[in-house]
């Protein structure tokens, strides 16, 4: 899985997976006050994410089972179907009952508002936790005019975090 222009997403707290033929590298993006972002290797950083030293193939194995539902929902949403599989692994780590300690619930780690307002009944359910998240994403693409540091701050933190800050809200976890 790769995700194009990474270096566009300064001031993201979010780790993206960027995968080689044989191992899992990712990068976290800083931003710092007043200086250009740093693009620093999550190896050097003490950042404890379930995902963070699985290999590529472990990775692809626990993707296996949803990709046919993330190919979907990717078409019919358009939306990458990289960006979906990074946010399933950065959010769950692809653990389809994750809870977190906000709220967030499945693969997608929808909170219980957003997942009423795009449909979603069951989030535990694969199916519909994944359409729920990718809409999400789309509608955000959308809101945000494709921008994608917006769009995933607002998916982490909400998009009246994303206004209300009018950028990136600075938090350390977005």
């Amino acid at each position: 899985m790769t995700i194009r222009n990474v270096s566009g997403l300064a001031g993201m707290g979010l780790c993206l997976l960027l995968s080689s033929t044989s191992a899992v590298k990712a990068t976290v993006v800083e931003k710092a006050e007043g200086k250009k972002p740093q693009a620093i290797k999550l190896s050097e950083q003490k950042i404890h994410h379930p995902c963070a030293r699985k290999s590529a193939a472990s990775l692809n194995k626990k993707a296996a089972p949803y990709l046919q539902s993330i190919q979907a929902h990717s078409k019919k949403y358009g939306v990458d179907h990289d960006l979906i599989k990074s946010v399933i692994t950065i959010e769950s780590c692809y653990r389809q009952k994750a809870l977190s300690p906000k709220g967030a619930q499945g693969l997608m780690q929808l909170i219980p508002a957003t997942a009423e307002r795009f449909g979603v009944s069951n989030v535990y359910d694969t199916d519909q936790n994944l359409r729920g998240g990718t809409k999400y994403l789309s509608w955000l693409s959308k809101r945000f005019n494709g921008d994608l540091q917006k769009v995933l701050a607002g998916y982490n933190a909400g998009e009246g975090r994303v206004d209300r800050y009018n950028g990136i809200p600075p938090f350390r976890e977005t």
